[in-house]
């Protein structure tokens, strides 16, 4: 070889042409003009019997149609080898093909003849993401182009060539990224999302009211609010504290009248592991809105192109949390634990009351008593609502549907937490 180190098995060269030569007793010397790039390459030697007609030059080359010049004289056939090449004499070879890499080398002639055998390389253009560039000294005929780099698909085209020169134009397209997000329909009905092989959320389908115009009142009049509270003051034990009137935080002094088509819901709150690796200095039960809304758009990102995501709006928490629990139309107040309970029992849709407050993307300016200056009645416009109530509820209040407590955006709240909704 053209190297100062012996060869070994898996030899480090710089890039560029180099000179192979395999030499064994009783054989035809054979050499591989090999161009070295950043890329492992292989050579497979087969030699062949040495012969009284084996005392010339023979070149191989691929692609069969290069050109080969020796000591800058093309030579027009190879077919028949090169004679009368002085042995021991080193001659200047160079092969050349439009649209590969030109190799040219020095090439020592063996004693009794010599083959050599050059692969070009295909001569890989950088491209920008969009470049043109013109072509010229091209026959008319038809051409079969092909583009192969690194980072770019590979793209084939076949091309008619009437008059040159012309220019082609190359738009960079980047590989698609392999998907992490994967869809699957369970046979119950449920839809589980697989995202990245490692998280798993399942949904839970939520079907439009039973109102004709799937219409449902999200908030309570204050005279419904009112009629509650006394009939469930009446129902306490005699020896109980008198319940706060923290009903009135479910009140609006305008029918608050809002359409919910049917929706899919992640069943259990955001996974706490997908969760941190997200945030990683948070934790999934003291949430903020920005912090919801950060592991979102994360989401959507890494799924484009298979589901999105979103948060609940008040409308939909309210229609769900009714299906499972509806105090205002039952007249029955339950305790926030009591509604634990029964989430363990029975429920396909988990820790949705009285768990952890969720959060939602409803602002509290939607929902409002704007003529009244009880603070239990005003939501600051600047929050956002969050539903359900939490462990730590101790007024069954909280817990019902239309209740709604008041969130800051980029306040870590304790007890707070979110589930998905899932768009197709």
């Amino acid at each position: 070889m053209n190297i100062r180190p012996a060869f070994s098995q898996g030899i480090k060269l710089k890039p560029g042409c180099h000179d192979v030569r395999v030499i064994k007793k009783g054989y035809m010397t054979q050499d591989h003009l090999v161009t070295i790039t950043n890329k492992p390459k292989k050579i497979t030697v087969e030699l062949e019997p040495r012969t009284s007609t084996t005392d010339r030059l023979y070149i191989d080359t691929t692609p069969k149609d290069a050109v080969v010049k020796v000591d800058g004289t093309q030579v027009d056939s190879l077919k028949e080898g090169i004679p009368n090449l002085k042995a021991k004499r080193r001659f200047k070879i160079e092969v050349s093909h439009s649209g590969y890499k030109t190799c040219v080398q020095k090439v020592k002639m063996a004693n009794r003849g010599l083959r050599l055998k050059v692969n070009l390389e295909r001569d890989e253009i950088s491209l920008p993401k969009a470049h043109t560039f013109p072509i010229r000294n091209l026959e008319p005929g038809e051409y079969d182009v092909v583009v192969l780099s690194n980072g770019i698909e590979q793209q084939r085209l076949e091309m008619t060539v009437q008059n040159a020169p012309l220019e082609l134009r190359f738009t960079k397209k980047e590989k698609a990224e392999k998907a992490v997000c994967h869809l699957k329909t369970h046979n119950d009905g449920t839809k589980e999302v697989s995202i990245k092989g490692q998280y798993r959320l399942r949904f839970v389908q939520v079907e439009s009211p039973n109102d004709p115009k799937g219409v449902i009142d999200i908030a309570l009049s204050e005279a419904q609010a009112e009629q509650f509270y006394r009939n469930a003051q009446q129902k306490l034990p005699h020896n109980s504290s008198p319940l706060m009137p923290l009903i009135f935080r479910a009140v609006s002094e305008n029918a608050v009248s809002k359409v919910i088509p049917t929706f899919w819901i992640q069943q259990e709150p955001i996974n706490s592991a997908l969760y941190q690796t997200i945030i990683s200095d948070g934790s999934a039960d003291n949430v903020s809105y920005d912090d919801a809304t950060k592991v979102i758009n994360t989401l959507n990102e890494w799924c484009k192109g298979t589901v999105q995501f979103e948060l609940p709006g008040e409308q939909q928490f309210v229609h769900l949390a009714r299906t499972f629990y509806n105090p205002v139309e039952t007249g029955q107040l339950k305790a926030c634990d009591t509604l634990r309970k029964e989430d363990d029992s029975n429920r396909t849709i988990k820790k949705l009351l009285g768990y952890q407050w969720q959060l939602t993307r409803s602002r509290c300016q939607q929902f409002d008593i704007e003529s009244s200056n009880d603070p239990a009645r005003k939501c600051d416009e600047q929050m956002y609502v969050k539903k359900g109530g939490s462990i730590e509820s101790r007024d069954a209040t909280e817990c019902m549907p239309e209740y709604r407590a008041q969130s800051a955006p980029d306040i870590r709240e304790p007890n707070t937490t979110f589930r998905l909704i899932l768009l197709e």
